[in-house]
């Protein structure tokens, strides 16, 4: 993945380690199209997961993080905290 790849992300990466994205759901505004072409996921499963983020598989997560250029971690708490609440 080029270095272009991630600037385009950068903002969604700045939300997320500024604390600002406080649910998957939120990504559902922010290039999903896009995002769920590059993890493999067809577009209406993309956005389903969003709002069910226990529907997420740990790869999928995973690319996620890779691909915003954002530590897992991040990511992995944010699904974790909105399972707990389901």
């Amino acid at each position: 993945m080029g270095e272009d790849q991630y600037s385009e992300f950068e903002p969604i990466k700045a939300m997320f380690e500024m604390g600002k994205i406080k649910k998957m759901k939120q990504l559902d505004k922010l290039a999903p199209t896009k995002l769920s072409k590059l993890l493999g996921i067809n577009y209406g499963r993309y956005i389903e997961k969003l709002y069910n983020p226990e529907l997420f598989v740990m790869r999928e997560l995973r690319d996620m993080a890779r691909l915003l250029d954002v530590d897992l971690k991040i990511i992995g708490d944010i699904v974790i905290e909105e399972t707990k609440k389901s």
